[in-house]
């Protein structure tokens, strides 16, 4: 049994939920009609997600007696039954909700959407997203059966352990209310009953057998579950498995209440940044477009798919939740002109974090400026120094993102030396393109909050992002042409804006071309909601194969 799931008797489940609602205010508590509105909301919120795991489950199972995965990750984000179960969330709403709650209501579209995509997420943080490439084929040989029956029994018993803890916590809500839970704090303390809950501890030691019982062939568990359990055994995947439906619950029940539970301490008992607030499943129009005067301009690569965590926490006394984006997979991004796959994948630099306005008030614009020839250099400490006061220049808003002198080794065993090529140096990268003269210093400006008031639930953070450019679709390390390193790029859902000047270590030349061509707005989410926002970005880079470039991230979250 997980060490997390402490059996409570139901009286004293009730009541530790009562002691955490504080002392009693009369004002606040919800009358009958208040009541059913809170109740309706939450037993409509569980039928979507009901659906929703259920459809997900048998998604994965269709595809496997088929023989092929394409198409699972469409059949998840199109389920008939959970459009009909948003329809009547709508509709009770109407009818049930004449008198507004004080408390532990958002409305019908916050619960709908959090119910629908946290269940979506769930399996995307199991199978990978899209789930297509892990969906077993149960034609295979010698394995495919006893696959299919590993990936179905957890997908089903997942899908009965999200039901069995929403409709836990319903009952703790519903039995609170009328005993006497007055504030949200009272309904964050359910959530806690509901994880010790004696239905949920049966549904979950089912989960454990099944994986025992029927995750028994050859193929290991990263291939078969390749989400955030792939570093699991068959011994530690239920565990692994529980703490993501903790978390995406978590989540859930904070957006359709309107709570502030810790989903990062609630989903394994560690602050850990295990729980991101938001994971990002990049589609939908996400593209990247590179500019570079090789491409004419620009070269538009679409569709790019991946995941992002965004993770909010705490609110300050301006309504604001600090934030932090992370790559957690992108799929290999073809290059056709080129013959190489752009690959992104997780930067070792921690970058700084950012918010979300929950209220509005806040500037949100980001704007990246780089120079490619701002002067000679001695080496990289010098040119960094010469950065920082070109960056001042540009406005008190600037600052250094990213500088180096060409010629000299940016990272590794070999940093800051003189260097011809990336050969010179292991583990890290020679500034500039082979072709550059040596000893410029090139220079990087970066700026955030820029702008006017970008409105309630606009979200800026820096993305701590890797990239390289590879002739393998695997993208894992081994077949790398060129290594454009670390950044943290500022991501934003105001508007993101980038230029280059002074190309190729030159003192002329402008990308884009034309002022202003890189230059994007994205679409804000909601402190309340699960409300799926589009981020938009600048990343610069000098002297990749292709000479100096200017990459536009569209992050389109669905």
């Amino acid at each position: 049994m997980n060490a997390k799931r402490k059996l409570l008797p139901v009286s004293l489940a009730v009541g530790l939920a009562l002691l955490g609602a504080g002392t009693p205010a009369p004002a606040q508590m919800q009358d009958s009609d208040q009541q059913k509105c809170i109740n309706t909301m939450n037993k409509d919120g569980l039928k979507v997600a009901q659906n929703q795991t259920k459809g997900a489950r048998k998604c994965i199972k269709d595809a496997g007696k088929v023989g092929s995965g394409t198409g699972t990750q469409t059949c998840i984000e199109s389920n008939t039954k959970v459009s009909d179960s948003r329809l009547k969330t709508t509709s009770d709403e109407g009818s049930a909700c004449t008198m507004a709650p004080n408390f532990g209501k958002t409305d019908a579209t916050d619960v709908n959407d959090a119910a629908e995509k946290q269940s979506q997420v769930i399996y995307s943080e199991i199978f990978g997203y899209p789930a297509d490439g892990a969906v077993a084929s149960c034609l295979a040989m010698p394995d495919g059966k006893t696959d299919c029956k590993c990936q179905d029994a957890v997908a089903k018993d997942v899908a009965k352990l999200v039901k069995a803890q929403l409709k836990s916590y319903n009952k703790c809500k519903k039995d609170g209310l009328k005993l006497g839970i007055v504030d949200a704090t009272g309904l964050e303390a359910c959530m806690d009953t509901a994880n010790a809950d004696a239905k949920v501890a049966t549904t979950f030691a089912k989960l454990g057998t099944d994986i025992t019982g029927k995750c028994i062939s050859p193929t290991s568990i990263a291939t078969l579950f390749p989400g955030q359990c792939s570093g699991e055994t068959t011994a530690s995947l239920d565990d692994c498995l529980d703490n993501v439906v903790d978390c995406r619950i978590c989540q859930m029940l904070n957006d359709m209440d309107g709570l502030n539970k810790d989903c990062d301490l609630y989903d394994d008992g560690a602050n850990n940044e295990s729980c991101a607030e938001y994971e990002c499943n990049v589609g939908n129009s996400s593209q990247i477009v590179l500019n570079a005067n090789m491409f004419d301009n620009f070269l538009t690569l679409s569709p790019i798919n991946g995941l992002v965590n965004v993770d909010c926490s705490g609110q300050d006394g301006n309504n604001d939740k600090t934030c932090t984006c992370s790559v957690q997979s992108f799929d290999p991004i073809f290059v056709s002109v080129l013959g190489q796959y752009v690959c992104l994948t997780p930067g070792s630099t921690p970058c700084a974090a950012g918010k979300m306005d929950c209220n509005g008030g806040s500037a949100a614009n980001a704007d990246i400026t780089s120079n490619g020839n701002i002067g000679a250099c001695a080496d990289n400490t010098s040119c960094s120094t010469a950065c920082d006061a070109h960056c001042v220049t540009l406005g008190t808003a600037y600052s250094q993102q990213l500088s180096g002198c060409t010629h000299f080794c940016r990272g590794g065993a070999n940093d800051n030396m003189a260097c011809a090529n990336d050969a010179a140096c292991p583990g890290g990268a020679c500034n500039g393109a082979d072709s550059n003269p040596a000893g410029v210093c090139q220079c990087h400006c970066q700026a955030t909050g820029l702008g006017a008031d970008a409105g309630a639930g606009s979200l800026q953070c820096s993305l701590s992002v890797h990239l390289t450019l590879e002739t393998s679709s695997s993208c894992d390390g081994t077949t790398i042409q060129q290594d454009l390193g670390d950044l943290c790029v500022p991501l934003t859902t105001a508007t993101s804006s980038g230029i280059i000047t002074n190309v190729n270590a030159t003192m002329m030349g402008m990308i884009p071309t034309t002022p202003g061509a890189m230059t994007n707005t994205g679409t804000a989410t909601s402190c309340s909601s699960s409300a799926a926002p589009k981020m938009r970005g600048v990343a610069n880079f000098f002297g990749s194969s292709v000479g100096d470039l200017g990459t536009e991230l569209f992050l389109d979250c669905r």
